[in-house]
């Protein structure tokens, strides 16, 4: 229901007691896949810090939001923490890699898609085939190089970031585990 106030108990295995009680009252959310954003300062570096949970179309206002602020604060690196992000829509991960590659690289391929019958299309940084996927162009974080935090729990379109940033030689950097794929 989208609204009352509810309890609920929760047990423990072995012994089947209650272990507490938790009161919850519905209501609405909106979900962010942005976890957390700093910029840090370090010398004359500007490091920006951006935690994405995922990459969901539905929620792009605060992609954009991010690496706007990110642009207005000139950072000069990011990590990009993506332990928690298992992927998601192409287009917003494309949207936030052009951000990071910057605008010499627009024409440049992001990622060769080839379908079941076997046709394939180049999409370039600037968006998806005739700059399709509506997100337009990222505002351009002037980076040379990209630290990325993953785990096994990255993936899909996470792991296109990385792997796109490579096919155009941009320096990644990835520490933490490795990736799933």
């Amino acid at each position: 229901s989208p609204s009352g106030t509810y309890t609920f108990d929760f047990v423990r295995d072995a012994d089947l007691e209650t272990a507490y009680t938790a009161e919850v009252t519905a209501g609405s959310y909106i979900y962010n896949p942005v976890l957390y954003s700093a910029v840090l300062t370090e010398g004359a570096h500007k490091i920006g810090y951006l935690v994405l949970e995922n990459f969901d179309l539905n929620c792009q206002e605060f992609i954009t939001d991010i690496v706007e602020q990110l642009a207005s604060n000139a950072i000069t690196d990011l990590i990009l923490d993506l332990r928690f992000n298992p992927g998601g829509a192409v287009a917003q991960s494309r949207y936030l890699t052009s951000a990071i590659a910057g605008t010499a690289h627009l024409d440049d391929t992001f990622v060769k898609v080839t379908f079941r019958d076997g046709k394939t299309q180049d999409w370039k940084f600037r968006g998806g085939p005739n700059d399709q996927d509506g997100l337009g162009i990222a505002p351009d974080l002037g980076l040379d190089r990209l630290y990325v935090i993953g785990s096994y729990g990255t993936a899909s379109a996470s792991e296109l970031v990385i792997n796109s940033l490579k096919g155009i030689d941009f320096p990644v950097y990835i520490y933490g585990g490795r990736t799933e794929g």
